[in-house]
C-alpha cells in the first residue's frame, strides 16, 4: 500500500515526489516543497492540466497492483490542525476529482473515501476475479525488524529510554492491582451495605488508566519523543503510580477491616520519582505489613522488606507457626564511592509469604530476642559491619545452591558462569557486558547517510567487551535468598545482584547501569550458553506468543535485534534456556547459543526519523530478568515458526511482571485483634494456565463540567478478562502450586467470588457488545484464547 519512500503526501500519489508535492495544498501557505515547485490553487485555467498530471502519477502507481483499486493517503503527522488546511485540501481536490471523472479519456473515477470504502471495493474485485485465491499474497509472521531504506533498521527504539520502559511496567503492575482492589472493595461495599471511602477515588483511577494508555503511544513507550514530552509522560505516570498505590492501600484497609479512625493508613513501601529509580521504605519494629497477590492462584514466594533492626522478625497473625525468614545486610554503592558498603541503619528481612488469590495477608514485624537466621557474608574486598561477620572470599570456586539448582560464578569477577539443575548436567551460561559504538558518516555511497539515534541502531561494528578486571563482589548466603552482588565495568557504573530463592528453579538478575559519562554508546548484557545446536531462538510478541527468529548472513548486525517485550529463549533437543524480562528491551542471538539484551543507549545525534534531537536524557536505569533452565523430554519440531513457554516459565514471567505488592503501617494492639489476617478475593485458585488479565470496574458516562472538570462514577459491574496461555508440553519442569490446568476447556464461575453476583454476561473482548439476555455460568476457553465476561453485582 506504501511502495515509495514515505507515507507523506509527496511520496504517496505516485513515483515522482516533485510532482506529488505540488498537490499538497497546505504548502501554499505553510512550509514549501523541497523540489522547488510549489502547489497552485486549482481554478478553471489550470484544472485540466493539473488533473492530467496527477492522474498520470496515479496510473503509474497503479501498475504496481493487481486490481484497479488504488488508495492514496492524503496527510502526514500533525496535519489537519486548522480549518484553513481542511478547506485548502478539500476544495482543490474536489475540483481535480470532478475534472478527472468528467474526462472519459482518463478512464478514472476518483473520490474521497475511507479505509472501509477501499477494502469494500477491493473485496468486490476479488469476488469478480477468475483467480480469487491467487489475487493476494499471504504473509505469515511479523514485520520485525523493519528497515525503511538501505541498512537503516529500526532496532534502536526497542531499547531507547529504558528508564521509562521500566516505569511503564511498574505502572502496569500497580494499576492492574488497583483495578482489582477497587473492584473487590466496591463489590464488598455493595453487598455488605458498609460504605468504603475509597469509592470517591474512582476519578483518580480513571486518570491513572488514561496516563497508562497515553504512554502506549507510538512515540511514548518506544522512547522516540522529545525530552520535554518524555518528562511529561514521566510526570503523568508517577502521578498515576501514586493514585494506584493509594487505592490499593485504601482497599486493603477496608477488606481487612482496619479501623477507619486511624490517622495514618497503610502505604506501599516503594516511592517512585520522574528521574530516579524507586526507593524502598523501612518498616519499623511494631509495624504491620500487608502483602497483596494480584494473580489468580495461591502464592508462596520470597518477599523482602527493609527493617530498622538487626533483630527484626516477622510473623503472621493467624498462626504462631514459624515463617521461614532471614536477616541480611542492605548492600549499596554510595554515590561517589567506588566500593560496596553494608548499610548501618537498615537491614533486609526476606521471608516466604503465602497469599491467597486476589488476596491480602497481614503480618507483624517485631524485635525478637535474637536475630532470625543470619545470612553469611563474604566479599572480594574487606567490608565492615558491627552486625554481620564479613569474611574475605578466598575460595577457588563460587557457587550458590538451593533446593532446585546450583549457580556457579567466576571467582575473579563474580559474573555468572554456569547453571545446573539439581538432577541435571552443568550448562555453561557465561555472562559478560559489551558495548557498541555508532558509525560515522560516509558509510553509504547511495541514498541516506543517517546515524544511530532514537529509532535507528547503526553500530560501528561488532560489540566490544567491557573490562571486568576491576570487578568486586559480595556473597550474601541465607536459607531464603542467596545473592551475589557485583560492581562491574566503570563505563556503565554497573551494579548487579544475582539471586536464587528458596525452592525456586530460576535465577533472578537485577542490573543497574548509568551511561551518562559516555557518548554514542550502547550497553548490552551477553549470555554465552552451551545450548548451541542449530538456530532455535525465539522472542515474544507483546507477551502473548513466541515467534522463531532466523539469522541471515546477508543481513547486517542491526537487523538481527528484535523487540523483547517480555521474554526470549534458545533451545535444542535436550534443553531450553528462557530469559524472562520485566521490561521491554532489544534482544539478539548473534551466534549459536548466545543471547544478548540491550540495557541502555546514549546517542549524540538525531537519526532523521522525526524526533529531531539526540538521546541524552539518560538516568540510572534498572533491568530485571529471570533465567530459567529446563530439560526437554522430546525432540522439537524443526518446522515450527511459533513456540510456547512451559507452564513454569509462564508463571515465573507473571511473577516478574506482577510481584506481591508490599504495604506497611502502624496498627495499635487494641485494634489489631479485630482486623482480619487474610482476605481472599477468589474462593479458590483459577486454573494454572489461566491468567486473569483484568478485573476492572466499568464506568458510567463521564460528566463534563465547566473549566474542563470531569467526574466519572463506577458501575456495579466489572470486566473479567481471562487469557488461557498456550503451554509447551516437552519440558520436565515441575511447579509446586495449588492450582490445576483447565479441564474440558471450561472455567466455572460458580462460587468463584466470595461476594454474591447478580449475573454474568458474555461480552466481546472490549465489552463493546454485551449479550444482556444470556446467563453465563462457565467460560469456554481454549489455549491462546482471550475471553471477557461482564460481572454484575
Amino acid at each position: 500500500m506504501f511502495p515509495f519512500y514515505s507515507y507523506d503526501i509527496p511520496h504517496t500519489c505516485g513515483p515522482d515526489p516533485k510532482i506529488c508535492c505540488q498537490f499538497d495544498f497546505l504548502r501554499m501557505f505553510s512550509s514549501s516543497c523541497p523540489w522547488g515547485v510549489p502547489p497552485r490553487v486549482i481554478d478553471s485555467t489550470n484544472v485540466a492540466e493539473r488533473a492530467s498530471t496527477l492522474a498520470d502519477q496515479y496510473r503509474k502507481k497503479a501498475q504496481l497492483y493487481k486490481t484497479n483499486v488504488l488508495l492514496i493517503p492524503l496527510g502526514d503527522d500533525f496535519r489537519y490542525s486548522s480549518s484553513r488546511e481542511w478547506e485548502a485540501q478539500h476544495s482543490n481536490y474536489i475540483k481535480l476529482f470532478e475534472q478527472m471523472n468528467a474526462d472519459t479519456t482518463l478512464n478514472i473515477h476518483a473520490r474521497f473515501g475511507t479505509l472501509h470504502d477501499y477494502f469494500s471495493i477491493l473485496e468486490k474485485r476479488q469476488a469478480e476475479s477468475d483467480e480469487k485465491d491467487k489475487l493476494f499474497e499471504t504473509l505469515s509472521g511479523d514485520f520485525f525488524t523493519y528497515a525503511d531504506r538501505d541498512d537503516h533498521y529500526w532496532s534502536g527504539y526497542f531499547t531507547s529510554r529504558p528508564f521509562y520502559k521500566h516505569m511503564d511496567r511498574s505502572l502496569q503492575h500497580y494499576l492492574r492491582s488497583a483495578d482489582i482492589s477497587f473492584t473487590l472493595a466496591n463489590w464488598k461495599a455493595q453487598s455488605s451495605g458498609k460504605e468504603w471511602p475509597g469509592t470517591k477515588m474512582y476519578d483518580s483511577l480513571i486518570d491513572a488508566r488514561r496516563a497508562m494508555s497515553l504512554f502506549q503511544h507510538h512515540d511514548g513507550v518506544t522512547g522516540t519523543a522529545k525530552d520535554h514530552v518524555v518528562v511529561d509522560y514521566g510526570e503523568k505516570m508517577v502521578a498515576a503510580l501514586n493514585w494506584s498505590k493509594m487505592i490499593i492501600a485504601s482497599a486493603a484497609e477496608y477488606l481487612l477491616k482496619f479501623p477507619q479512625t486511624r490517622d495514618q493508613g497503610l502505604k506501599v513501601d516503594e516511592e517512585h520519582s520522574v528521574d530516579q529509580l524507586p526507593t524502598k521504605s523501612v518498616v519499623e519494629d511494631g509495624g504491620t505489613v500487608v502483602i497483596q497477590n494480584s494473580l489468580g492462584y495461591d502464592r508462596s514466594e520470597v518477599v523482602c522488606i527493609y527493617v530498622s533492626s538487626f533483630k527484626s522478625s516477622i510473623a503472621c497473625d493467624e498462626s504462631e507457626s514459624h515463617i521461614p525468614q532471614q536477616i541480611a545486610p542492605v548492600i549499596t554503592v554510595p554515590s561517589g564511592s567506588q566500593k560496596f558498603v553494608m548499610d548501618k541503619d537498615k537491614f533486609e528481612l526476606c521471608f516466604v509469604a503465602t497469599i491467597p488469590p486476589f488476596g491480602f495477608t497481614k503480618y507483624k514485624v517485631f524485635e525478637a530476642e535474637s536475630a532470625s537466621s543470619v545470612a553469611k557474608v563474604e566479599s572480594s574486598t574487606l567490608m565492615e559491619s558491627s552486625d554481620f561477620e564479613a569474611k574475605i572470599f578466598s575460595g577457588s570456586t563460587l557457587e550458590l545452591t538451593n533446593e532446585k539448582l546450583t549457580a556457579k560464578f567466576n571467582a575473579r569477577n563474580g559474573f555468572l558462569e554456569s547453571y545446573k539443575l539439581l538432577d541435571g548436567s552443568e550448562t555453561p551460561v557465561e555472562m559478560s557486558f559489551v558495548h557498541y559504538g555508532a558509525r560515522g558518516h560516509g558509510h553509504l555511497k547511495s541514498g541516506g547517510d543517517d546515524l544511530s539515534g532514537a529509532y535507528l541502531f547503526l553500530p560501528d561494528g561488532e560489540a566490544k567487551s567491557l573490562s571486568n578486571a576491576e570487578n568486586s563482589f559480595v556473597i550474601v548466603d541465607g536459607p531464603i535468598r542467596k545473592s551475589v552482588y557485583i560492581k562491574g565495568p566503570k563505563e556503565i557504573l554497573l551494579t548487579q545482584c544475582i539471586s536464587i530463592d528458596y525452592n525456586n528453579p530460576s535465577i533472578l538478575i537485577k542490573n543497574q547501569v548509568d551511561i551518562r559519562s559516555q557518548g554514542n554508546f550502547e550497553a548490552a548484557m551477553r549470555l554465552k550458553t552451551g545450548i548451541i545446536d542449530g538456530e532455535n531462538f525465539y522472542t515474544d510478541l507483546n507477551g502473548y506468543q513466541m515467534i522463531r527468529r532466523k539469522k541471515y548472513e546477508k543481513l547486517p548486525l542491526q537487523a538481527h535485534f528484535y523487540p523483547m517485550p517480555a521474554s526470549a529463549f534458545i533451545e535444542n533437543d535436550q534443553q531450553r534456556l528462557s530469559l524472562l524480562g520485566r521490561q521491554a528491551l532489544g534482544v539478539a542471538s548473534l551466534q549459536p547459543g548466545w543471547m544478548e539484551v540491550m540495557l541502555d543507549r546514549r546517542l549524540d545525534q538525531d537519526d532523521g526519523r522525526g524526533v529531531a534531537q539526540n538521546v541524552h536524557d539518560n538516568h540510572r536505569t534498572e533491568s530485571v530478568f529471570r533465567l530459567l533452565l529446563e530439560d526437554m523430554e522430546t525432540k522439537q519440531n524443526e518446522d515450527a515458526t511459533i513456540g510456547y513457554h512451559s507452564l513454569a516459565a509462564s508463571i515465573y514471567s507473571n511473577q516478574l511482571h506482577y510481584p506481591p505488592t508490599i504495604l506497611f503501617g502502624q496498627l495499635d494492639h487494641a485494634a489489631s485483634s479485630e482486623v482480619s489476617s487474610t482476605f481472599k478475593g477468589l474462593e479458590h485458585s483459577l486454573p494454572c494456565d489461566i491468567h486473569p488479565v483484568a478485573l476492572r470496574t466499568l464506568s458510567l458516562p463521564t460528566v463534563y463540567g465547566e473549566g474542563g472538570t470531569r467526574t466519572t462514577s463506577p458501575q456495579n459491574s466489572a470486566a473479567f478478562i481471562l487469557h488461557r496461555v498456550g503451554i509447551e508440553c516437552r519440558t520436565k519442569t515441575k511447579i509446586s502450586l495449588t492450582c490445576e490446568p483447565v479441564s474440558d476447556n471450561k472455567v466455572s464461575l460458580k462460587s468463584l467470588f466470595p461476594d454474591p453476583l447478580k449475573n454474568v454476561r458474555q461480552a466481546s473482548l472490549t465489552l463493546l457488545y454485551v449479550d444482556e439476555e444470556k446467563e453465563v455460568n462457565d467460560i469456554e476457553i481454549t489455549p491462546m484464547e482471550l475471553k471477557t465476561v461482564k460481572l454484575n453485582f
